[in-house]
């Protein structure tokens, strides 16, 4: 998770030193969309930790649905990370269809890496309902050891499709970041 938290990391410093020589619009989208991602991804990494945290504090599990616990303060960064990222994608997306360049390779690049972008998004999107009806199930007091097991197992899944993606995505965010600041600096 580290090194893929560096990467993410490394293409924002890139979209920032092109961010700060000029204001250009598809630079910032990109900025701003891999760091809602750096977001989920750091927020993720603490998610266990909050979850031991809220156990300590009760001793059953009904606080895992109220808003002030730790994992219900989580998931919701996660989930406006989330629907930060899935509008600068759509900006990007529009953004990018509507650049006028003879360079094909901008476009196709841009495509590719943005449906990529897509696919992680809409994965992650399934691991936050699944999560969200996880800690419903868990706070009730109807649910068996099986129920919560075949729940987690099915989080694990859909989890491990978007990590996936995500492995994806870290291999184009290069090439389009590069294709981007090419296009803007013959906008120059």
């Amino acid at each position: 998770m580290k090194k893929r938290q560096l990467l993410l990391m490394g293409v924002s410093v890139l979209f920032l030193a092109a961010c700060s020589a000029n204001d250009q619009s598809m630079t910032h989208q990109m900025k701003d969309m891999t760091q809602q991602i750096n977001y989920i991804q750091v927020n993720e990494a603490s998610l266990q930790k909050d979850f031991e945290a809220d156990l300590k504090d009760t001793e059953d599990l009904s606080n895992m649905t109220d808003q002030k616990s730790r994992v219900q303060k989580n998931l919701k960064k996660r989930q406006d990370a989330h629907a930060k990222a899935k509008e600068d994608l759509s900006q990007l997306h529009d953004e990018t269809e509507q650049k006028k360049t003879k360079d094909s390779t901008f476009h196709s690049t841009s495509r590719d890496t943005l449906k990529t972008i897509e696919g992680y998004l809409t994965e992650y999107e399934q691991v936050l309902k699944q999560e969200t009806a996880y800690y419903q199930l868990i706070a009730g007091d109807k649910a068996s050891t099986a129920d919560f097991e075949d729940q987690m197992a099915e989080i694990n899944q859909t989890h491990q499709k978007a990590q996936d993606q995500l492995k994806k995505v870290e291999g184009k965010l290069q090439n389009l970041s590069e294709a981007i600041m090419k296009e803007e600096g013959k906008d120059a």
